[in-house]
């Protein structure tokens, strides 16, 4: 079993450069489809932003089950004590970012554009739940893949600590059991989701049947913690067993490929026009499992040189605070650097575009130099003045070697 040595290794160290790839990849999906730089090809944002946001849901599956996966060899997932240990430092990692921008978006709204009663009228935002049941609104709209991850954070841990009980002596039954419980419900519930609403035969109302199909089953909740759950399982592999995850890193052209076809699917409206299956059934998993089939390939990438590289490794470091920053940055560009003031700049620009790269990255910089950093520094001082030890190590899981205590 894998013991801690006690001692508390910072938030900085122990980072896996392939997994800094796909971060860095993940955000500038993301941002590029929310920085479009040009009217023509108005199909692919959507594909981007879409994949962007998928390959997050897989990338934060492989991490947690890596930090759960540890907790339970070290024998620290025994009591409700150890549950609420795992969020409180979940929690200090993702919570303060969030109600920093979430303060600023109810700023915004009040004191910039005038609106009354905004804590009032956004409440659900404070307990992420704005899209649980049902699609977000138009305020804070990023938010919504947050609220899917944190609705994971919250249920997954408890779900593994009752199967970890239950299955007494057989961890992998329990681990197992809980993955098809997270892999399975999401999928039934968002096919009956799909077989239930009509797709529209008329052209005319093809873009607005595209932003219902955004809305739902995409950012609803209870429709989507299954694409965590495809990151967890390679991670249960990545742990257990190991020689087949090594004959893994030779089938990440298959997973390109799953990739491309859910990339061109999505651009050319395939959702709308195919079979119903394909929205409800099949797309969201060939997603999931072209990105899980990178993570073999990429997860043992361990560090790179250079300053491609080291600006790689930046941006996936600010990867959470640009997400959260990019929104109201553009918002303030639209006020006071849009068509409508002095500098008069349009939108699907390629001006547009680098002015809010190179403002959100700004941003995202000293967001996360000056207030994400300390507060990670801080959990960490908490974590070793509570218990004397960090909780969560490394970005991989652990390996067989560590397991036997290397």
């Amino acid at each position: 079993m894998l013991r801690n040595s006690g001692s508390v290794i910072p938030a900085e160290k122990n980072r896996v450069f392939g997994l800094d790839i796909l971060r860095a990849t993940a955000i500038v999906l993301v941002l590029a489809a929310h920085t479009w730089p040009t009217k023509a090809y108005q199909q692919w944002p959507l594909a981007f932003a879409v994949l962007g946001v998928e390959l997050f849901f897989v990338l934060s599956g492989f991490l947690i089950g890596g930090i759960l996966i540890r907790l339970a060899e070290e024998d620290r997932l025994r009591t409700l004590q150890d549950v609420w240990g795992f969020w409180r430092r979940r929690w200090f990692r993702t919570l303060p970012n969030y109600y920093l921008f979430l303060g600023l978006h109810l700023a915004w709204r009040t004191w910039v554009l005038g609106f009354p009663d905004q804590v009032a009228t956004n409440w659900e935002y404070l307990f992420f739940v704005q899209n649980l049941r049902h699609p977000p609104g138009f305020f804070f709209p990023e938010t919504w893949s947050l609220a899917v991850e944190e609705w994971f954070y919250l249920l997954f841990p408890v779900f593994l600590f009752v199967a970890l009980r239950a299955f007494r002596g057989r961890p992998v039954y329990a681990w197992m059991t809980v993955i098809a419980l997270f892999l399975v419900l999401p999928t039934v519930l968002r096919t009956w989701t799909a077989l239930s609403v009509e797709l529209p035969q008329d052209p005319e109302h093809i873009e607005a049947a595209k932003r219902a199909w955004d809305a739902v089953p995409r950012k609803v909740v209870v429709l989507r913690l299954d694409m965590v759950m495809y990151g967890v399982l390679c991670a249960v592999i990545s742990a257990r067993w190991r020689q087949f995850w090594e004959r893994m890193r030779k089938w990440w052209p298959a997973g390109v490929a799953l990739v491309a076809v859910a990339t061109a699917s999505i651009g050319w409206d395939a959702p709308l026009h195919a079979a119903k299956p394909w929205e409800g059934l099949a797309l969201w998993p060939v997603m999931a499992v072209g990105f899980a089939l990178l993570l073999p390939t990429f997860s043992q990438i361990p560090a790179a040189r250079g300053v491609v590289a080291r600006f790689t490794s930046w941006i996936a470091r600010i990867s959470y605070a640009l997400y959260l920053c990019h929104g109201i940055v553009l918002l303030a560009m639209w006020r006071w650097m849009g068509p409508k003031s002095v500098i008069g700049l349009e939108k699907n620009t390629a001006l547009w575009c680098v002015t809010a790269w190179v403002l959100s990255l700004s941003v995202a910089g000293l967001v996360y130099r000056w207030f994400e950093k300390p507060m990670m520094d801080l959990r960490d001082r908490f974590e070793r003045a509570r218990t004397g030890r960090l909780q969560e190590r490394t970005e991989a899981p652990p390996t067989p070697a560590e397991r036997q205590g290397s």
